[in-house]
């Protein structure tokens, strides 16, 4: 139990903060290069409390969320001055990159009992409508690596300014944006977990 529970920090810190260095005490470098990523203390300290959650309470976060990713984003281009083009681009590629990443990289081992029933209920609706802002900042996290591991050169700086805006938009707005609603599930619950 203590070499799981020693794994499970483990994987937590590695999310937030693998490879990353601290700056200044407040702020958290997340990837290298031009691939990198500023996060700052609240947004980091978001990402372990819900780690806590999951991981060591033991709880899920109910679907669908309100507000979902995609209306984050969408309330988000619609406050910021981007060209329009790149704005309708980097939605599509934001969304597409939570599709594509949720099931593989943003959950934790806990909720992919969860995940599959929500796969099987919602089997119409696209995730980023059905997961909110806590997965979104799970998904940020991963973007440095989604990045270098696509192989993408050419919009790089682009894709790092546009989430490096939505970090600020959700820095400066977390609490009407981060509404998770976690709960302790049941002890049949736990047997699909040992299924998996």
């Amino acid at each position: 139990a203590a070499a799981a529970a020693a794994a499970a920090a483990a994987e937590a810190e590695a999310m937030v903060s693998s490879g990353r260095s601290d700056l200044e005490g407040n702020l958290y470098k997340i990837g290298v290069g031009k691939a990198a990523l500023v996060v700052s203390h609240d947004m980091r300290q978001r990402l372990l409390d819900d780690y806590t959650r999951v991981n060591e309470e033991k709880k899920v976060i109910e679907v669908p969320c309100l507000p979902s990713v995609y209306s984050i984003l969408t309330d988000f281009e619609k406050s910021h001055e981007f060209q329009q083009a790149a704005v309708e681009k980097m939605c599509q590629y934001m969304c597409t990159m939570f599709e594509l990443a949720l099931g593989s990289r943003l959950l934790y081992r806990f909720e992919r009992p969860y995940y599959a029933r929500v796969l099987e209920s919602t089997s119409a609706t696209p995730l980023c409508r059905t997961y909110g802002a806590e997965f979104l900042l799970r998904l940020i996290v991963h973007i440095p690596d989604l990045v270098t591991d696509s192989g993408m050169r050419k919009d790089v700086s682009l894709v790092i300014s546009y989430v490096s805006a939505l970090i600020e938009y959700l820095r400066v707005r977390q609490e009407g944006i981060f509404n998770a609603r976690y709960r302790v599930v049941g002890d049949g619950y736990a047997l699909l977990f040992d299924d998996q």
